[in-house]
């Protein structure tokens, strides 16, 4: 892959169906967020998964079947690791030495921001800071590293999103189950995550 402003992303990886790592980032490609990327067939990875079978006449099965990782797109040799090199700006932070557990004192911050570098990279790229450290044991998180990371589209904070003007008419349903759930004119799900 070419060079970003944030850092060399390059070396690909690829998985097999019934990679549990491989399904979420191909679902988190689609749309279909499972949260942090964990490689872990965890509640919000089978809602995720479910909601995708749905949207795309599948059996909602929850389980990860070949006919669901074709579907992903998974027989097209996906890359599902890449590499990213940290950069001098990721590691200037700024980083919070703690951030409050309970949600009305996180709202008296003035800002939420991450307690590490590796915590940072992490939400760069969808994943848990534990998947991080699984990919990269033995290497030191700091600028000029190069780190394992899942290939997914990296988050941006300086990005605003842009409306998608070929959506049309989106209605978005919030569970108390704890997903979001945007649907098309025919009510298909176009996107879901965990909230």
């Amino acid at each position: 892959a070419a060079p970003t402003q944030e850092g060399r992303r390059s070396t690909r990886t690829t998985a097999t169906c019934g990679d549990a790592l491989a399904f979420q980032v191909l679902l988190d490609r689609q749309g279909f967020s499972s949260g942090e990327i964990d490689g872990k067939l965890g509640t919000n990875t089978r809602r995720a998964l479910a909601a995708f079978q749905d949207a795309n006449h599948l059996s909602p099965s929850r389980i990860l079947d070949c006919e669901t990782w074709s579907a992903l797109g998974g027989n097209d040799r996906s890359s599902v690791t890449t590499e990213y090199t940290i950069t001098e700006a990721d590691a200037a932070g700024p980083f919070v030495d703690n951030i409050p557990a309970s949600l009305p004192d996180q709202a008296g911050l003035p800002a939420l921001g991450y307690s590490s570098l590796t915590e940072k990279i992490a939400e760069r790229f969808h994943a848990s800071p534990a998947l991080l450290t699984r990919l990269n044991a033995g290497k030191r998180v700091e600028a000029g590293a190069t780190m394992t990371v899942p290939d997914v589209t990296p988050f941006d904070d300086h990005t605003k999103p842009v409306r998608d003007p070929w959506a049309g008419a989106v209605r978005v349903e919030v569970s108390r189950e704890g997903t979001l759930r945007v649907l098309g004119p025919d009510e298909r799900t176009l996107f879901l995550a965990p909230v």
